[in-house]
């Protein structure tokens, strides 16, 4: 709860419940008072605090989208260890909107078109490179799914076989909807007012 007064403001927030330990169990959540003169809001797009503001209508936002993973790669048969496909390792590629991986007039090839996704490729040491196919700004959003069914396609197109799965990440980010309400005791940042550059999915954080 969040109670305002001439003084300033007071938020109780109550923490997740957690585990300890595998002999015991969930240690229950506990809640904290938090007496502030000034509350700054950096809890990320789905704020429960932050007002929007209606008074002005703004359109629906669109969503960036992307499926990542952190690979191990299988080299045996690459005689050039420096690059994987087409990438050469000792550079980070930001931007590979290539559709080639798509046989021509296919269903996927046309929804690469109608929805496009691009390939990081970010390589770390040996065989280890972090790969994201991301979509830019779609409305309505690309599906997790879909962005991870295009990255294998274009890594096996590309002759890059994967060993092994690190990690995975999956990235969503709202880009654009209405700004926080002006007249309001809570100031948002980040996400949370919204602060997202319309073409990059870029924001403030704090």
């Amino acid at each position: 709860s969040l109670v305002h007064d001439d003084e300033g403001s007071t938020i109780l927030l109550q923490s997740k419940p957690f585990s300890s330990g595998e002999d015991r169990g969930k240690e229950p959540a506990t809640t904290t008072r938090v007496r502030a003169k000034l509350i700054i809001d950096c809890t990320g797009h789905e704020s429960r605090l932050v007002l929007k503001d209606d008074r002005d209508s703004a359109p629906p936002p669109g969503y960036q989208i992307a499926y990542g993973m952190l690979a191990k790669l299988n080299e045996d048969s690459i005689p050039d260890k420096t690059r994987c496909g087409p990438y050469d390792k000792d550079a980070m590629t930001l931007f590979d909107y290539r559709t080639d991986h798509f046989p021509p007039d296919s269903l996927e090839a046309s929804k690469a078109e109608t929805a496009p996704t691009f390939m990081y490729v970010m390589p770390l040491n040996d065989n280890r490179v972090f790969f994201e196919e991301t979509s830019l700004v779609a409305r309505p959003a690309v599906s997790f799914r879909e962005c991870k069914d295009r990255c294998r396609t274009r890594l096996e197109y590309l002759g890059i076989t994967v060993e092994d799965i690190e990690e995975e990440e999956y990235c969503y980010i709202p880009m654009g909807g209405p700004l926080p309400a002006r007249d309001q005791r809570v100031v948002g940042f980040g996400g949370a007012a919204a602060m997202v550059h319309p073409s990059t999915g870029y924001h403030l954080c704090w």
